[in-house]
C-alpha cells in the first residue's frame, strides 16, 4: 500500500502517525515493540505478514498484497478487566469500515470473528500492556481477508475462511479499506470509555450466533447449548442443560454446532 494515497484519503494529519511496510513479522508485534516511542493513534499497515498473530497463540493467514493488516496503538483509561470491550468495540468498527469501503456488513462471530457467507473474513486481536494494576498500552490489531482467492487458502483454512473477493465478487481497493478501518478505529480510542453502551447494541445486533446452538470448550471439555444473549461486559451466555453458562473473553473457544 502506498503511504501517499493513504493519506490522500485520511488527511494529511495522520501522516506522523501512520506507519506503512511492504512485509513485516506482525504489525501488533511491530506497535508492542515500539509503543513507549510512539504516539497514541499510531496505525500500522503491512501489505503482508510473515507472522501474523491470532487470538489463542493462533497464527493468522496474511499472504502479501491480499489483504489489509492493521494495528493501531490506544491508550484508552480502561481497567485491565474491560479489554474484552476493546475487542468487541473493534469487531463492530470493521464491520462498519467493510460496509463503508464494500457496501456489505460481515456478522460477528463472538468474540472476535467477522463473518461472511459463514466463513471468516477477518480476525481481532487486542493486546494490553499491564502495570501497577492498570492497562497503559493496548494494541489493537484486525486482519481482513479482500483480494484472496480459494487457491490462496491451505487446506485447513479452505473450510473455514473467505474473503470479501469470493463472497461479492467485489475488487475492493485495499487502500480504501484501510482508510476506513484507521478511521473506524480511531473514533473507537475516542469513543472509550463512554460509548460502551453504543457499540453493545451493535455488537448484538451484528452477532451470528445469537439463538443458535453452540460448542465451547472449558477446562479441556466440550459442552453445548444455546447462545441467548451477550451481556452489558460483553459476555455470552449459553443456556445449556445444567442452567446458563456465561463465557468471558479470553476463557473459551466457541464455535456453530452447525455450519453457519
Amino acid at each position: 500500500m502506498d503511504k501517499n494515497r493513504l493519506l490522500s484519503l485520511l488527511g494529511q494529519e495522520h501522516s506522523d502517525r501512520l506507519r506503512v511496510f511492504d512485509v513485516i513479522p506482525s504489525t501488533n508485534t511491530y506497535l508492542k515493540e515500539n509503543a513507549r516511542s510512539l504516539p497514541e493513534g499510531t496505525a500500522v499497515l503491512a501489505s503482508g505478514q510473515t507472522s501474523g498473530k491470532g487470538r489463542l497463540g493462533r497464527y493468522f493467514h496474511s499472504p502479501a498484497g491480499k489483504g489489509v493488516y492493521l494495528s493501531m496503538l490506544l491508550r484508552p483509561l480502561l481497567p485491565p478487566d474491560r479489554l474484552g470491550a476493546v475487542t468487541a468495540g473493534a469487531a463492530v468498527a470493521v464491520c462498519d469500515a467493510v460496509e463503508n469501503a464494500c457496501g456489505t456488513r460481515p456478522g460477528i462471530k463472538w468474540v472476535n470473528d467477522l463473518i461472511m457467507g459463514g466463513r471468516k473474513v477477518c480476525g481481532i486481536l487486542a493486546e494490553g500492556t499491564f502495570a501497577d494494576g492498570r492497562m497503559t498500552d493496548i494494541v489493537l490489531g484486525a486482519g481482513v481477508n479482500v483480494l484472496d482467492t480459494p487457491e490462496d487458502f491451505t487446506e485447513g483454512l479452505s473450510s473455514t475462511a473467505t474473503s470479501i473477493l469470493m463472497e461479492t465478487g467485489l475488487e475492493t481497493d485495499l487502500s480504501a479499506l484501510a482508510s476506513q478501518m484507521i478511521l473506524a478505529f480511531d473514533r473507537l480510542r475516542h469513543d472509550l470509555p463512554g460509548s460502551e453502551g453504543r457499540y453493545l447494541e451493535l455488537y448484538r445486533r451484528d452477532s451470528v450466533l445469537l439463538g443458535k446452538e453452540v460448542v465451547f470448550t472449558r477446562g479441556g471439555a466440550s459442552y453445548s447449548g444455546i447462545a441467548s444473549r451477550i451481556d452489558d461486559d460483553f459476555a455470552l451466555v449459553v443456556e445449556t442443560g445444567g442452567g446458563p453458562v456465561r463465557l468471558t473473553t479470553g476463557e473459551v473457544s466457541v464455535r456453530p454446532a452447525q455450519a453457519l
